[in-house]
């Protein structure tokens, strides 16, 4: 990669900078040091850049390695895998050794250094073994990058809860007309926003590699602000979702939805470059394996009586030639669920799939059809970015009713690479989860933290046989107040709904709660998603479809005996807004900075962080002492910050440690002691 900036540290929060550096114009680089002697080991950070071999974004990766002792590096490489090395040492509490061992063993490698080496050059010849390991750490899904400073085209597909039972689709030349948009943005040495999309304007911010625009119709006075938020993945790809607020100067009415989204450098990318890079991320497996996905679709937003439903299974890519823009895809077998049980099983029918060209340019989006069996015969339409996870499902029934029924995440996870989940079969695990939705506003501060604080749900036993296949790719039948749960490697869902009829809840009065999860996991061990809850909840004499109002759900699970994880450091917090009492403030409600955790938090000790940050359109930023509760015996790497926002506000953060997304909540009274007025999300990166 070239341009990007190099950091060094001596100390693995990497808060002790003892060095600096960029890469030349052929990917290499040198590092001033502002110590006498390298310290051992040393951590190196690389940001921004871009790919020499597609003209892309570069990912954002992390290096730890010896410059002493028997494992004594005297060249240094920052690759995937070592990135992979520093996540397991910094964020699942792995020693140095442990995790490179760890990194090896997974990817299939004999030593550090020589041919196949984790520390090796990868371009350099003999080296095959070591790019395709390689490949295969990019295909986890959890590579992430920012965008640098520069001009770029932007080509999203987004859909939200006004297309159900609204918008016509006929094929795939519809999903492109009606959902694809474009924007031109420029991103500044400072990390601020600004673009057109139409005749609207764009404004907002790219803070480490969390990415969030405004995209407003007037922008002096805006009546309606589009706002979309998500993580930037590999060669700019973004997944995420966003609200829709209009009316803001009467009555706000607010839309949500979900986008997948591709940022292309407007300076022009190397097309062959990209055809290769593609070619190689899905198709370098080996064996059976070679294009294997594991596929997991749920719904978010349904039409009528419609319930909400879970649905997995595999699918393979044999061919995709970027050049014309095709992908040949197989079926997919897939599982839906019954509730707390899998239900039947049918054959998704691959139709077409694409890689979406715009005026004969790639956009990195991809764009399937599927159709199901009869009688039923709906065609589902499956959309992602080149190197995510995250997608979208859309399904639409036949003629003549043609309109969107519902819509939902879609992951797409490769087979062929070590799974980041957390779970192992046959092994019991501590399980700490954390939630927001829309029921917490008004609601004490103390009731909301209820769900707000890291909750201790485990121990959890996953059995050695599961109901069918593996945590790789299987489920476990629920029972009574035991949920369906769904494996698919990196993916994760569950499903709790024992009447079959997602109607049940807790708020008013209620025994059990029907909810459905997705989540995707992070080597710590952090997951993190989204939840629908089943029910009704009145709210100030309104009823609300709880499935309308989806909750941010974050966890952490650790098998009992594996060492516990600590963190310390600094990381770039970049939040939104979701639900709020008043949204006459919507157009400045969202704040970007740094936190800072100078002490983790134990079982017998609080911790303690500083947060520094801005609204947009504030002048000045804000700093904000925060206290770390004691750790939840039983819910591990879940962190609790909260305390005194000014003089008439209070703020709480639940983050679990290694993850990239966060909870945050606002409470109107200093002491702790308020209502609840604003829940939303930040998103974290290290």
């Amino acid at each position: 990669m070239k341009n990007a900036t190099l950091t060094l540290y001596s100390d693995q929060a990497m808060t002790q900078q003892v060095g600096s550096g960029s890469t030349d114009a052929t990917g290499a680089f040198n590092i001033t040091l502002s110590v006498k002697t390298a310290p051992d080991p040393i951590y190196i950070k690389s940001v921004g850049g871009i790919d020499l071999d597609t003209g892309m974004p570069a990912p954002t990766m992390c290096f730890v390695g010896n410059t002493g002792g028997a494992n004594k590096l005297t060249r240094f490489h920052v690759t995937p895998l070592t990135n992979r090395v520093c996540k397991l040492a910094r964020g699942k509490g792995m020693t140095l050794s442990a995790a490179q061992t760890r990194v090896r063993t997974d990817f299939g490698l004999s030593s550090n250094t020589g041919a196949g080496g984790l520390y090796e050059d990868p371009t350099a010849t003999g080296q095959s073994a070591l790019r395709a390991a390689i490949y295969r750490a990019l295909g986890t899904g959890t590579m992430l990058s920012t965008i640098p400073a520069g001009s770029y085209k932007m080509y999203a597909i987004a859909v939200d809860d006004s297309n159900v039972g609204a918008t016509v689709i006929t094929g795939p030349a519809d999903i492109k007309a009606k959902f694809l948009v474009s924007a031109n943005v420029t991103v500044n040495a400072s990390g601020n926003v600004t673009g057109t999309s139409g005749a609207s304007v764009i404004r907002g911010r790219v803070q480490g590699d969390a990415m969030l625009f405004d995209i407003l119709d007037n922008a002096t006075t805006p009546t309606q602000i589009t706002r979309v938020v998500g993580h930037v993945g590999l060669h700019g790809s973004v997944a995420g979702d966003f609200t829709v607020v209009s009316n803001l100067a009467t009555t706000p009415v607010m839309h949500k939805g979900l986008f997948v989204a591709a940022l292309i450098p407007a300076s022009g990318l190397n097309a062959t470059g990209l055809a290769t890079f593609v070619r190689n991320f899905y198709l370098s497996g080996t064996g059976a394996n070679k294009g294997k996905m594991n596929f997991m679709a749920r719904d978010i937003f349904v039409s009528g009586g419609a319930l909400p439903r879970v649905r997995w299974g595999q699918v393979t890519m044999s061919a995709i030639d970027a050049a014309a823009g095709t992908v040949t895809m197989g079926n997919i077998s897939a599982t839906e669920d019954a509730g707390s049980i899998a239900g039947a099983t049918s054959t998704l029918t691959f139709g077409s799939g694409e890689y979406v060209l715009s005026g004969g340019a790639p956009t990195d989006l991809l764009l399937f059809k599927y159709t199901s069996p009869a009688p039923g015969n709906a065609s589902i339409y499956l959309v992602t970015a080149v190197g995510l996870r995250r997608g979208i499902y859309i399904v639409v029934p036949p003629a003549p009713a043609n309109k969107v029924q519902s819509f939902g995440e879609m992951f797409l996870d490769l087979v062929d690479h070590p799974a980041v989940g957390g779970w192992t079969q046959g092994a019991t695990h501590d399980v700490g989860v954390a939630r927001i939705h829309r029921g917490m506003l008004t609601r004490t501060r103390t009731q909301a933290l209820l769900d707000f604080k890291p909750q201790k749900v485990g121990p959890m036993a996953i059995p050695a046989a599961l109901t069918s296949g593996t945590t790789s790719s299987g489920y476990l039948n629920g029972s009574g107040v035991q949920p369906l749960m769904v494996f698919a490697g990196g993916m994760f869902a569950m499903k709790q709904d024992a009447n079959n009829n997602f109607a049940d809840n807790m708020f008013g009065g209620g025994t059990t709660q029907d909810y459905l999860l997705a989540v995707e996991f992070f080597e710590s061990g952090a997951f993190q998603g989204d939840e629908i809850l089943g029910g009704t909840l009145t709210v100030g004499g309104m009823n609300y479809t709880l499935s309308n109002y989806p909750a941010v759900f974050v966890g952490f699970v650790r098998k009992q005996g594996d060492p516990t994880p600590s963190f310390t450091g600094t990381v770039n917090i970049l939040a939104r807004t979701m639900y709020a009492t008043n949204y006459n403030a919507y157009k400045d409600a969202y704040v970007y900075g740094t936190m800072t955790i100078s002490k983790a938090p134990t079982t017998a000790a609080t911790g303690a962080a500083t947060l520094t940050g801005q609204s947009a359109g504030s002048p000045s930023p804000q700093t904000l002492n925060l206290t770390i509760d004691k750790l939840t015996t039983g819910a591990p790497g879940m962190y609790h910050m909260h305390g005194p926002m000014g003089a008439s506000q209070y703020l709480d953060i639940t983050w679990p440690v290694g993850g990239s997304r966060a909870l945050y909540m606002i409470s109107n009274n200093a002491s702790g002691t308020g209502n609840v007025t604003e829940i939303g999300e930040a998103y974290i990166t290290q």
